[in-house]
């Protein structure tokens, strides 16, 4: 019972190792196990049907002589069709190799054809043979093989993965097509009973002895499978290393770029605070001095208005005055006597004396604002009339130029804010 119990005991670490085996062998196109996985340069692996389907769509409306090109579903890389087609891509041989196990424990190794996918669904699995039986095809084996070890397998390829982690006997070992009945590698699909145990180095192809001897005899240097597995183990290694260089150079600029990104933004604040700040208070300035100018205009206006408004009295008396004394002059002229023609002369002459005489009769009025100076008449605003290049030459010292920083001593640099000063004549400057 201990021993029986041994076989099938729960192996933590192949347990880890197959977790998740079911979406790595999913074709992310057609979502179903992968039927002749072929690796794009992008390192993405599809089915060479989805591939071809995926090809033909993109090939409609091109030219005969154009390159046959398509995005790749997941990262949307441009891939170049082989000009021998679809199938030109590497095919991945882990992947297939992975999904034949897989479809070797779903299907009975005996009645089934694993190439068609006919045949029944295997129901339990020999840990001695290592081959998956139906429920018909078990029957016929556990009569002359009853002592052998027997493991149920389940009915969905889900639960089959997790019922084959705790019999690692199951995964361990596979009789699926391309793996021979005694549990080594890959065999010919040419050679069926030959396993693959040379590598020809010219065609890049793992072959048989059959093959090395046949259709790869000319070829050199056709080379053991496993010196060749070195080999590339010893390669991968160096771009693994690589690889792990670029990674953390590239890691190292991402900061790099990231922390510089992080300063341009935060001196893009700094100076936009200053920007704001330095034409507010511009704008501060600008609403002083009119306030300043527009008041001194108000009391300057209305000084002037009452100076008028006297001198407009003055001269209405003066014109009442004279008015009557014409009119006295007429009526004596056209009626009087000569004693009163005589008094109104003495009369005439004593008032125009006082007023300065007949000559400056007209100049008499409108001189009580400032006697002897020509009066005021209205206000003129002095400065550059029409042209405001030199108040946006002031207003761009002011505020600014801006500079992009590339120079470290740049970055040093201290940001100043001018300060505007009034002087006595209301005059702004830097």
């Amino acid at each position: 019972m201990a021993a029986a119990e041994g076989e099938f005991s729960f192996d933590m670490s192949l347990s880890s190792d197959l977790a998740g085996v079911d979406n790595r062998l999913e074709c992310n196109i057609c979502l179903d196990l992968y039927v002749k996985p072929k690796l794009l340069p992008c390192s993405h692996t599809f089915c060479e049907p989805c591939l071809e389907k995926l090809a033909a769509r993109h090939r409609r409306g091109m030219g005969s002589n154009q390159e046959q090109r398509f995005p790749c579903p997941d990262c949307r890389a441009t891939v170049v069709v082989p000009k021998n087609g679809v199938s030109g891509f590497n095919t991945n041989f882990y992947i297939a190799d992975d999904v034949e196990r897989m479809r070797a424990r779903q299907m009975c190794n005996v009645c089934s054809d694993t190439n068609t996918g006919r045949g029944n669904r295997a129901s339990s699995f020999c840990q001695d043979c290592k081959y998956s039986f139906c429920k018909e095809c078990l029957v016929g084996h556990s009569r002359y093989f009853s002592h052998h070890r027997i493991c149920p397998l389940s009915n969905s390829a889900s639960v089959t993965m997790s019922r084959s982690r705790s019999c690692p006997s199951a995964v361990e070992g596979s009789a699926a097509h391309g793996t021979g009945p005694d549990g080594r590698g890959e065999t010919c699909q040419k050679h069926k009973r030959e396993e693959l145990r040379f590598f020809c180095e010219p065609c890049g192809l793992p072959v048989c002895r059959d093959c090395r001897v046949t259709s790869h005899f000319q070829h050199s240097p056709v080379i053991d499978l496993v010196d060749a597995s070195q080999q590339a183990a010893a390669k991968l290694q160096d771009d693994l290393e690589d690889l792990n260089t670029r990674i953390g150079s590239l890691e190292t600029q991402v900061e790099s770029l990231s922390n510089k990104r992080e300063h341009a933004a935060q001196t893009k604040r700094e100076v936009e605070t200053l920007v704001i700040s330095r034409a507010k208070e511009i704008i501060s300035l600008v609403k002083q001095y009119k306030d300043q100018v527009l008041t001194r205009l108000e009391e300057e206006a209305s000084s002037l208005d009452e100076a008028f408004d006297s001198d407009i009295v003055k001269a209405a008396e003066e014109l009442s005055s004279l008015s009557d004394a014409r009119s006295r002059v007429t009526r004596c002229l056209d009626n009087g006597r000569d004693l009163e023609l005589l008094r109104l002369e003495a009369e005439m002459r004593n008032l125009l004396r006082r007023d300065g005489g007949p000559a400056n009769a007209d100049s008499q009025s409108g001189q009580g604002l400032a006697a002897g100076v020509s009066p005021p008449t209205g206000f003129y605003l002095n400065g550059s009339d029409g042209d405001s290049s030199t108040i946006a030459s002031l207003i761009f010292s002011h505020i600014g130029e801006l500079i992009q920083l590339g120079k470290p001593a740049e970055q040093n640099l201290a940001m100043t804010q001018p300060k505007f000063v009034y002087d006595d004549s209301d005059q702004a400057s830097l």
